[in-house]
């Protein structure tokens, strides 16, 4: 059996850097830590707060480091319980009898069992990388020694590689990147826009050639499963523009099929879920739901759209006659 050295002094820099976040968290801004984590990738600090100012956050990392090259000695001793509790220590005293106190200048004094650094300047680095929400509190993340360096030259090269794109210096990207950001978004509208309108346009086509019209109502059956810019939402948006049709559409995408009902007029309120549901469904080991007068959901037999349209035309068909 052998030491991982490595390993255990990345995790010694890790345990002191939290020591002086958490400390100067209490001294300074009046925060307390509620659990901490030394992680294979990040150490993380969950506060008691639910909102921590970015302001803080930022001005926090410049005081760790300070504390870090104030080369600042980490030293133990042992007091009776009630003198360490007397101390006012920023975290209860889990033990009992006497206590180990970990020492770091004057940086912070706490209860602890664990292993430290020997000074503050071997932890080298502390960087905070961001926050994330944990059980109504802000977590805190942070990267120290050769993992903070790791993370500054990630940075570095996603940055040039980022210029290089867009062939622009650092302070210009990010207003680069909402340009590209709001080209992204006038493209997808005019995508959709135009979608819809082909959407328009293939509906007034199967209309124009509707073979079956039953009481005044045309019967549309079309499968989009070759128009992969299409989806089934264009063709339900189109609903409002009729008064009576009896719509429904099939499409094909990823292996799975997806299928949509449609009635304005007559059969509307004549012809229910619980009809599709036990005549067309089980053509497509389909299932889904929906309220008049659109009904939609999805099938897993890929193979059948033109058996399941074709029994949707005789359905209605029949309910015609009825």
């Amino acid at each position: 059996m052998s030491l991982d050295w490595r390993h255990r002094y990345e995790y010694m820099q890790q345990h002191t850097a939290q020591h002086i976040i958490s400390g100067l968290f209490h001294t300074r801004f009046g925060i307390g830590t509620v659990s901490v984590h030394q992680g294979e990738e990040c150490l993380t600090v969950e506060t008691d707060r639910g909102d921590i100012p970015a302001e803080t956050l930022q001005a926090m990392e410049s005081l760790v480091n300070q504390a870090v090259r104030s080369r600042a000695k980490v030293s133990y001793e042992v007091r009776s319980h009630a003198d360490a509790e007397a101390l006012g220590l920023r975290r209860s005293i889990k033990v009992e009898g006497d206590v180990r106190l970990v020492r770091i200048g004057d940086i912070d004094v706490i209860a602890c069992g664990g292993i430290h650094v020997a000074s503050t300047d071997e932890i080298e680095l502390v960087i905070f990388c961001g926050v994330e929400m944990i059980r109504g509190h802000v977590r805190t993340i942070w990267k120290t020694a050769s993992r903070a360096f790791a993370e500054i030259h990630r940075n570095r090269e996603i940055v040039q590689e980022l210029g290089a794109f867009f062939s622009a210096q650092p302070q210009e990207l990010t207003e680069k990147a909402r340009q590209l950001q709001s080209q992204a978004t006038d493209a997808q509208w005019h995508r959709q826009k135009m979608a819809s309108r082909l959407a328009s346009m293939l509906l007034l086509a199967e209309l124009e050639r509707a073979r079956c019209i039953i009481k005044g109502t045309p019967v549309v059956v079309l499968d989009i499963s070759s128009e992969p810019e299409l989806s089934l939402k264009h063709f339900a948006e189109q609903l409002d523009s009729y008064g009576d049709i009896a719509m429904c559409v099939t499409q094909v995408v990823g292996g799975k099929l997806s299928w949509m009902i449609g009635l304005k007029g007559p059969f509307e309120q004549t012809l229910s879920f619980d009809v599709f549901r036990s005549k067309l469904l089980p053509i497509i080991g389909g299932k889904g739901g929906g309220r008049a007068p659109l009904w939609q959901g999805v099938g897993t037999d890929v193979a059948n759209p033109q058996e399941f349209l074709r029994a949707f035309q005789t359905l209605v068909e029949e309910q015609g006659k009825a």
